[in-house]
């Protein structure tokens, strides 16, 4: 095993996956091109195929139907952007980061984000530079 701090992470036995049998015989990988796998139970999983399958819930498609995608402008900070918002009254709006500057918004009473985004318009706009549904 390997020791990690007081913890020991005990190894399987290594298992070789892929074998090069012409690299074998003729003692060059190179061009070989036939690959054999070698796995435990390989043939019993080769017609197996995996599928993700998800079945959106309704309260989950209202849920997301409320809502916008936005672009908060020049990089702000999330939390920032949050706080100046719940500062001007919209307290019930809920910001999402989605990554580099996308954000989710919704509302927290349950009603259409976009109705409020568009409603104060002006101010959304020192804010996001796009927003859509």
């Amino acid at each position: 095993g390997v020791r990690v701090g007081d913890i020991v992470v005990k190894l399987g036995a290594r298992q070789e996956r892929v074998v090069r049998k012409e690299a074998q015989k003729n003692g060059d990988g190179l061009n070989s091109k036939k690959l054999e796998l070698h796995t435990e139970g390989a043939k019993e999983n080769e017609s197996r195929v995996l599928l993700r399958n998800y079945r959106s819930m309704s309260d989950d498609v209202k849920w997301v139907q409320n809502g916008l995608v936005a672009t908060v402008i020049n990089g702000e900070a999330i939390p920032v952007v949050q706080n100046r918002i719940s500062d001007t009254g919209f307290g019930d709006l809920v910001i999402i980061p989605m990554g580099a500057d996308k954000v989710f918004v919704r509302s927290s009473d349950g009603v259409d984000a976009l109705s409020i985004v568009s409603g104060a318009k002006e101010f959304f706009k020192l804010i996001f530079s796009h927003w859509m549904r």
